[in-house]
């Protein structure tokens, strides 16, 4: 709705009417939100490398970057527009961002940062470019590790056991680790879809792990390797065929251009459906007894 009113700020805020009907009709709030799940669902078929819904996107948003940029800024616009299709990193940027570069008291550098001085930055075309103020916002890093240690049975952090990679079964549960649940980590739905839904989803598959646990008495429980080598198989034929696999460097891979994607194969709703009751087969499972 934000979009209608003004391209430049897509965000739409509620009026208190708009909020009085969501509190006074239930039925109306379910199917305004069923109906934006749905919609950001059905946007599936753009991370399918070649697909006409990609191709489309790729023109809107080119479309919709030079509009930003106004007429003119050709080397601004051949550097920042993607060469890459639309998803294969997060899609951004926000609101003002480009509108920002090309403002006239605004002087946008293309040469890499070679070192910081006391004056300011030192580029690679040699250059250095004097500052007052230097803010590094050049993106964050998604702890794939914890930052603090765990440590298995057989006294191996999960830092030693993964190593370079990542070893997560549906982003909930790591081989060799018992009775540890993490949310949405590694292969969860970063990017294909909304996360809140994901995130309560893989809440309650740990709430039902923990409470078969409870009533049957169980010791641990840890997923089998075997079981996440099969998903991981999946992972890798999937994502073959979509634009995560493309020539960019992005978190769904670790931070590298090359790598295994650790992005859910499918949508949202099929991740639900997915985690919606735990393999218990998957796992091997200890009891506190023999009997």
């Amino acid at each position: 709705k934000g979009a209608e009113s003004d391209p430049g700020h897509r965000q739409y805020k509620f009026t208190e009417q708009d909020k009085k009907k969501f509190r006074e009709d239930p039925a109306y709030h379910l199917d305004f939100r069923k109906r934006i799940e749905a919609e950001i669902n059905g946007l599936f078929g753009m991370y399918r490398q070649g697909s006409d819904l990609s191709n489309l996107f790729r023109k809107v948003i080119t479309d919709e970057m030079h509009r930003r940029m106004g007429p003119g800024h050709d080397e601004l616009k051949s550097f920042i527009v993607p060469k890459w299709a639309p998803g294969c990193r997060r899609i951004s940027p926000g609101d003002g961002y480009l509108e920002a570069l090309v403002k006239p008291n605004v002087e946008t550098i293309f040469s890499g940062i070679k070192k910081v001085t006391p004056e300011g930055l030192l580029t690679d075309d040699g250059v250095e470019h004097k500052c007052d103020i230097l803010v590094c916002a050049t993106g964050f890093q998604v702890a794939f590790k914890p930052a603090f240690k765990v440590i298995n049975a057989e006294g191996k952090s999960i830092h030693d056991d993964w190593g370079d990679s990542v070893n997560l079964y549906f982003g909930v549960s790591a081989p060799r680790f018992p009775n540890y649940f993490t949310i949405v980590g590694p292969g969860a739905t970063w990017s294909n879809g909304t996360l809140l839904p994901s995130i309560e989803t893989t809440i309650e598959y740990s709430v039902k792990c923990m409470r078969k646990m409870q009533h049957e008495t169980i010791k641990s429980m840890a997923v089998k390797q075997e079981a996440l080598d099969e998903i991981y198989a999946h992972f890798d034929e999937f994502h073959k065929s979509t634009v995560w696999q493309e020539e960019c460097r992005s978190w769904f891979k670790d931070g590298k251009v090359k790598n295994r994607i650790y992005l859910w194969p499918g949508p949202t709703i099929h991740f639900l459906k997915s985690m919606k009751e735990p393999r218990y087969e998957d796992y091997d499972i200890k009891y506190r007894y023999k009997n």
